[in-house]
């Protein structure tokens, strides 16, 4: 939960990347704003740091579709890995055996459920957009 130092510190950190660092085109300019929060993290008030908060300061996936839609559903953290790409590959499995779509052979590896996980993000917010950009085969599917 939030209720925590460290419970806020990961929501913050995981915040800060998607607003800042995903906005972010080059490897130097991502390992430089990893650096900056870093060092915000091991300075007072906080006085903790990325390797801490998250293994191998890999920022952990927060999102809330893995919980039933309604007024309980939360935006919370998803540490482990291995259950959200479980429930992706599930729903990816229930969307290609719907009536009428055409089926998707998608590999899930953890940059896809990353990305996939940030788009939701961005369309769950009221107003969300996003421009997805890449070349063909690319699989923006």
């Amino acid at each position: 939960g939030y209720d925590t130092k460290v419970g806020m510190l990961k929501l913050w950190t995981h915040e800060c990347f998607r607003v800042f660092s995903d906005r972010l085109i080059d490897d130097k300019d991502r390992l430089f704003f990893q650096t900056q929060v870093d060092e915000l993290l091991v300075a007072e008030p906080f006085s903790s740091a990325l390797g801490s908060l998250f293994d191998s300061k890999i920022v952990s996936i927060y999102g809330d579709f893995m919980s039933d839609p309604g007024p309980d559903q939360r935006y919370e953290e998803y540490s482990d890995f291995a259950s959200v790409k479980a429930f992706c590959e599930n729903r990816l499995e229930e969307y290609n055996y719907e009536p009428g779509m055409v089926p998707m052979q998608l590999v899930l590896f953890r940059d896809a459920i990353e990305h996939a996980c940030r788009i939701a993000r961005v369309i769950g917010m009221q107003r969300g957009n996003a421009l997805l950009v890449g070349v063909g085969g690319s699989g923006r599917q």
